[in-house]
């Protein structure tokens, strides 16, 4: 084995995990996973040792890192909703300030879908590797789960744009 596919091992074990039962979730999800893997696979499988900022971060994801990423890890969500509300606070949270100001130059509000443009600096969010963007992904999984792999619109809007975030990062 080349020393590339050494590398890719850790990114390998993450999609067959974000993959398990992803029939349910339909071909955004897949579509997702397969835009987050072809990043991670443009940067080398590079272990960056930076991570996204943790404020806000849905606890469930401290104590999956202190599991090994098992993939058997279950986090018990018991409110659907709040968890959900969680996930899109974080996220909106690392992403960078221009995505937070609307076209007219006002604050976006909370809720509101961010802004969209080519070309811009990500920050921290382009970093790659375990302690990256494969942390969002399994809050989704783990959200869609809890839904019993009846995502809600909310869900299926935080996929599209992280999908988005996904492509623009790599154009």
């Amino acid at each position: 084995m080349g020393d590339e596919d050494d590398a890719a091992q850790w990114a390998d074990a993450a999609k067959a995990q974000l993959l398990e039962g992803g029939p349910a979730l339909g071909e955004a999800w897949s579509g997702l996973v397969g835009a987050w893997y072809a990043c991670e696979e443009g940067a080398g499988f590079e272990k960056l040792v930076t991570a996204l900022p943790t404020k806000g971060r849905p606890t469930q994801v401290a104590t999956w890192v202190k599991h090994a990423r098992a993939a058997r890890y279950a986090p018990g969500i018991s409110d659907v909703a709040a968890f959900g509300t969680q996930v899109e606070a974080w996220w909106r949270a690392m992403n960078p300030p221009w995505r937070k100001i609307g076209s007219d130059g006002e604050v976006i509000d909370d809720g509101a879908a961010m802004t969209r443009k080519e070309s811009a600096d990500w920050g921290k969010m382009s970093h790659t590797g375990p302690n990256a963007l494969l942390n969002v992904l399994k809050c989704l999984q783990w959200w869609a789960g809890a839904a019993q792999n009846a995502p809600s619109e909310r869900w299926v809007a935080l996929v599209d744009d992280v999908r988005w975030v996904l492509g623009a990062m790599e154009r």
